[in-house]
């Protein structure tokens, strides 16, 4: 979406890099003190999510957004924070480390083929016939 943007309007672009920036650094200063290494990742990730949601806005309001990048995106962004609640979920609770490990796994791979299937429907992946020839 932010290459699409970069075409569209790099002047937006340019402004939420520098959002991106400012929020990143403000996160930081506060997250980091408290949390260290996780918390520069939180960080991170609330940024990135920000940064991305501006995007799609930008590209919603320019009528540039490609049929089917919202819902991609919006399953992306749902992944990624069911993918960090569950590491805080394993990091707090080092009794059940390996189930839910277990579910990260099963998440991640069932997001996998999702999106696969996801990006098949859309005719951005290309279909493999399973007929020999």
């Amino acid at each position: 979406s932010a290459h699409r943007l970069s075409i569209v309007n790099l002047r937006a672009l340019g402004f939420i890099n520098i959002a991106w920036a400012v929020v990143i650094v403000l996160l930081g200063m506060w997250l980091v003190p408290v949390s260290g290494a996780a918390g520069a990742a939180g960080a991170f990730l609330i940024s990135h999510l920000f940064s991305q949601a501006a995007v799609l806005v930008v590209l919603k309001q320019s009528g540039a957004l490609p049929p089917g990048i919202l819902r991609l995106s919006l399953t992306g962004i749902l992944a990624a924070v069911a993918f960090a609640l569950l590491a805080c979920l394993r990091t707090f609770l080092p009794a059940h480390q390996l189930a839910v490990t277990a579910l990260l796994l099963g998440v991640g791979t069932a997001l996998v083929f999702a999106l696969l299937r996801f990006g098949q429907t859309q005719g951005w992946l290309l279909r493999i016939s399973r007929t020999a020839k």
